[in-house]
């Protein structure tokens, strides 16, 4: 039986193949994700202006207690849900050049839960700053995932 050589520097060994080698997807994962984040804040914003304006037309009763079974906070609760979901399912199709699943889940899950931490921002500006605060966040959010689209296409359009 023959000894075997050392295998770091057998010059037949190959390399283990990885599918990142050939492409560079940095730019678009990273990009993708603030888009997904963008996206999440904008749909938080949306679904807070639409339950402050609900809230605001309710009757206001002695009885301060929230009711959670009020329009309202279903609204709410919802608005969450597709803040969480949503960026998920965005970032997943738009990571399609991934081709290793547990990357691209974990890029859509840090997508998904950057955008619901990112969209707590919109519960502080409509408390200090009411619909025009919520309004700005909305503006911000969309110039911002804008231009994060513009660099996702074009890091598809790279590869």
């Amino acid at each position: 039986m023959e000894r075997m050589s050392n295998p770091a520097t057998h010059p037949t060994i190959p390399q283990s193949p990885d599918p990142l080698n050939q492409r560079d997807l940095v730019p678009l994962a990273v990009s993708t994700i603030g888009l997904a984040i963008m996206l999440g804040t904008a749909i938080m914003t949306v679904f807070l202006l639409l339950n402050r304006s609900m809230v605001k037309a309710l009757p206001v009763t002695p009885d301060a207690r929230p009711d959670v079974y009020q329009p309202a906070a279903t609204m709410l609760l919802v608005g969450v849900m597709c803040t969480l979901i949503i960026p998920m399912v965005t970032a997943w199709g738009l990571l399609g050049p991934i081709e290793v699943s547990y990357r691209r889940f974990g890029f859509a899950m840090v997508s998904g839960l950057g955008a619901l931490v990112v969209s707590i921002l919109a519960v502080p500006a409509n408390e200090l700053l009411g619909t025009n605060g919520l309004v700005g966040l909305l503006a911000l959010a969309l110039v911002v995932g804008l231009l994060l689209g513009r660099r996702v296409w074009a890091a598809r359009s790279a590869l």
